[in-house]
C-alpha cells in the first residue's frame, strides 16, 4: 500500500509544474512513508516477539543510514548537472524494487489466536488511558527535538559559531551518523538494561549535550552533533515498550503512536523557528532541551502508572 502511494507521488513530484500538484505529490510521499514506517514496526513487533527493542532499534538504524546517503546521492546528481526532478526520478528505482519484493514475499507463519473484531469503543478506552497519553507526549517531544536539531543545526553553527555551511553540513552528517550508530549498537543493550531505564539515560545525556553545545564556547559545540547518538534509541525503545503492554488492536495503537510522531516532526522545527524570531537562535536551539525535559517527565509518569497497575 505504501509503495503504491509512493510511486505515483514520486512521479508527480518529479513532473509537477504547478504548486497544487507539487503539494499533492509531497502529501502522497509523506502518506506512503508514514504507512511504511507503521507497517515495518508492526511487522517487527509481530515477528520478533522476544526482543522487540533490539530489532526495532536495528531496523531504525537504517533510517539514519538513509539520512546520510540521501543527501550524498542528491549532491552527486547536482554536481553532475542534473535537476532536482532527476533526484526524484532516479530515486524511484529502490521503492519499485521493494514494491515488487513485498508483493511476492510471504509473511512468516506464526501462532496466532483468532482475529478479533475491531471494537472502536474498546480501542478508544485502550488508546487513551493516562499511560498511553503520556506515551504520545513522549513520542511527540522526541521527534520534535530530533527534527528541531536537524532543521536548525547548520543555521545555528553558521550564525552563532561563524562556521561555513560546508562545516555545518558535516556536523549534520555526524548527527545522523550518530542516530544510525546509536540505534545499531544500542539495540543490543536496551533489552538487557530495560526499556525505561535505557530511555531515561538517553534523555538525560541528550539534555546535557544540548546544554553544553549551546552554553559552552569553542570545540564543545560538537556535543550538539553527538546528541544524535543518544536521541537514537528513544523512539524505537519507546515503541518496543508499548509492545510489552499487552494491548489489544496493536496495529491501531501503533497508528496513533506514529500520528503523534508525525505531529512532533511538524511542530518541533516550527516552534523552534518561532522562538528563534522572538529570542534568537540560541534560545531556539534550546527548545530541543525543553522537549527533552518533557520527555523525561513523560517517562517518569509512564513508569509510575505502569507500577500502579
Amino acid at each position: 500500500c505504501a509503495g503504491v502511494l509512493y510511486v505515483p507521488g514520486n512521479l508527480s513530484d518529479a513532473s509537477a509544474h504547478g504548486m497544487a500538484l507539487f503539494v499533492l505529490a509531497v502529501f502522497l510521499i509523506g502518506l506512503a512513508c508514514g504507512s511504511a514506517e507503521l507497517a515495518c514496526n508492526y511487522i517487527v513487533i509481530d515477528v520478533q516477539r522476544q526482543s522487540p527493542g533490539l530489532y526495532i532499534n536495528l531496523r531504525t538504524a537504517f533510517y539514519g543510514l538513509s539520512c546520510m546517503l540521501a543527501p550524498l546521492y542528491a549532491g552527486a546528481l547536482f554536481r553532475a548537472g542534473h535537476s532536482w526532478r532527476d533526484v526524484y526520478k532516479y530515486g524511484l528505482v529502490v521503492p519499485i524494487i521493494l514494491l515488487i519484493y513485498f508483493f511476492i514475499a510471504r509473511y512468516p507463519k506464526l501462532e496466532e489466536s483468532a482475529p478479533s473484531r475491531l471494537d472502536f469503543r474498546e480501542l478508544f478506552r485502550t488508546a487513551f488511558t493516562p499511560t498511553m497519553c503520556w506515551v504520545y507526549v513522549l513520542n511527540f517531544s522526541y521527534v520534535a527535538a530530533e527534527v528541531c536539531i536537524a532543521t536548525w543545526l547548520v543555521e545555528y553553527l553558521r550564525v552563532m559559531r561563524d562556521m561555513p555551511i560546508e562545516s555545518g553540513s558535516t556536523w549534520l552528517s555526524v548527527y545522523f551518523g550518530g542516530i544510525m550508530a546509536g540505534r545499531f549498537v544500542g539495540g543490543f543493550f536496551v533489552d538487557r538494561i530495560g526499556y525505561v531505564k535505557s530511555t531515561a539515560i538517553a534523555i538525560v545525556m541528550c539534555t546535557v549535550c544540548i546544554v553544553v553545545g549551546i552554553l559552552w564556547p569553542g570545540q564543545l559545540v560538537f556535543s550538539l552533533a553527538v546528541t544524535g547518538l543518544f536521541l537514537s534509541i528513544i523512539l524505537p525503545t519507546a515503541t518496543a515498550l508499548v509492545s510489552t503492554m499487552g494491548l489489544k488492536n496493536m496495529g491501531a495503537i501503533l497508528g496513533l503512536v506514529f500520528f503523534f510522531v508525525g505531529l512532533g516532526g511538524m511542530a518541533g522545527p516550527w516552534i523552534a523557528g518561532v522562538v528563534n524570531d522572538w529570542l534568537g537562535l540560541r534560545a531556539g536551539m534550546g527548545t530541543a532541551a525543553v522537549f527533552c525535559v518533557v520527555m523525561l517527565v513523560s517517562l517518569v509518569r509512564i513508569k509510575q502508572l505502569m507500577r500502579a497497575k
